[in-house]
């Protein structure tokens, strides 16, 4: 059961007996469909407060819902947005390697699964993020292709060998310019894109500020309400 308490949404095991504000303004099921509804058409307000439903939009795992990250540790993506997105990609996105630096509750690394990516690696210092990750794979049965990673993305960017990626997703919380750091952070390490890779930043159109790359070119830009989302490739 969900509860608005001091303007935060809260799970409540016990039902309304144990949700006082609810207890005290008495709301009918008629009021919780409302609310639930005027949720998902207020989008990114409430997105902050972790009150919205996920799903995969479409291919293997289509209409499964996604847990979402309870608080504002991570960034969440539209249905809107992630749909446009996933259009933009089209056929390309599969049996491409995706890195999704800041995995949050996982949901656009898991709709590249379910649209055909040969594999995803997440990657999240949260405890709670990951876990949230491995259930929705797990969900979507999905997590046979896929890698979750507890640990900083900036050190995991600053260390890692292997294989470079396709596409290189970040979309750190929404503070402290961390999807600056992290776009800088790529930047200096070629290695790890594909030369016919892509890096996509999403961040709240007024977060946008200029950044001095040196491997990475700006080649597109989308905003779909809040979110808005570039696009950059290996500089020619």
């Amino acid at each position: 059961m969900l509860c608005i308490n001091s303007g935060v949404i809260v799970a409540q095991a016990g039902g309304l007996r144990n949700c006082r504000d609810w207890r005290r303004h008495n709301y009918n099921s008629v009021v919780w469909n409302r609310v639930t509804r005027r949720a998902r058409q207020r989008g990114p307000v409430w997105f902050e407060l972790g009150f919205f439903e996920m799903r995969v939009i479409a291919g293997s795992a289509r209409g499964h819902k996604l847990q979402s990250v309870p608080g504002k540790g991570t960034r969440p993506i539209t249905d809107r947005a992630k749909e446009a997105l996933f259009s933009i990609l089209g056929s390309w996105i599969a049996e491409r390697r995706v890195l999704d630096l800041f995995g949050g509750t996982g949901a656009v690394g898991i709709e590249a699964l379910s649209r055909g990516a040969a594999h995803v690696h997440f990657i999240d210092r949260s405890r709670v993020a990951v876990r949230t990750v491995e259930r929705n794979l797990a969900h979507c049965r999905l997590d046979g292709w896929a890698t979750v990673e507890r640990r900083d993305s900036f050190g995991f960017v600053e260390q890692f060998r292997g294989e470079p990626f396709d596409l290189i997703y970040i979309a750190p919380p929404q503070h402290e310019g961390l999807w600056r750091t992290a776009l800088l952070a790529v930047d200096a390490r070629p290695d790890l894109l594909d030369e016919e890779g892509v890096v996509i930043i999403q961040i709240h159109p007024r977060e946008e500020e200029q950044v001095a790359l040196e491997r990475l070119s700006e080649f597109d830009r989308r905003r779909y309400g809040s979110v808005q989302l570039i696009f950059y490739e290996r500089a020619a």
